[in-house]
């Protein structure tokens, strides 16, 4: 009953590459009747491009060293691909293993990273400085023009220096003052930082 209504994917293989028997969730999963999965080398369904990262994982668990986190991708019936995250720990020719289905959260973090390089492309391209710092007065962040403005440089030379490696300590006590002040209650303050910055240039 407990190999049944797990949500997660359950699977015993063995180390010559067979599928030996699954739990329901992966009719799910794949679009196949277990009837179709069990008994048949798992590495059909392996995405063809992920085909020696498994062999290399088989040959692991073959040592009898448990795989944790290891992640390729499975054929689903429609054609198109699932990534699956897998924990696996071997007995002797057999492993015992439960994974999961994770492509919606890879295609998400693809969409993140997407959106992050549209950002940067567009951050890049205009003319006004943009930065993201914390309240300690570091850089986490800068567009091209900021980078430009405080150093000369590109930005990969201004993150994660701090704001007092580009004005005068006085100022620099003054412009982190204001920014653990932004933090702390939402109120936003402008002007000092782009002039002090076209300033020091």
């Amino acid at each position: 009953r407990f190999w049944n209504c797990n949500l997660d994917l359950l699977c015993i293989a063995d180390t010559d590459g067979f599928f030996r028997k699954l739990n329901p969730e992966w009719e799910s999963a794949l679009g196949y009747p277990l009837s179709e999965l069990e008994g048949k080398r798992f590495l059909d369904f392996v995405h063809p491009d992920d085909r020696e990262d498994t062999l290399r994982a088989i040959a692991t668990l073959d040592d009898q060293v448990p795989l944790l986190n290891f992640v390729n991708r499975y054929r689903h019936r429609d054609g198109t691909y699932r990534s699956i995250e897998w924990r696996s720990f071997p007995y002797g020719k057999y492993i015992y293993a439960s994974a999961r289905d994770i492509s919606e959260y890879k295609r998400n973090e693809e969409a993140i990273r997407r959106s992050e390089e549209r950002f940067r492309t567009l951050v890049d391209a205009i003319s006004e400085t943009m930065s993201v710092i914390d309240r300690n007065g570091t850089f986490l962040y800068v567009n091209a023009a900021a980078a430009r403005n405080l150093s000369g440089k590109d930005p990969s030379y201004v993150i994660g220096k701090n704001i007092r490696d580009f004005v005068s300590a006085q100022k620099a006590e003054e412009l982190i003052h204001n920014y653990q002040t932004t933090i702390d209650t939402g109120v936003p303050f402008s002007g000092e930082v782009m002039v002090e910055m076209q300033g020091k240039k």
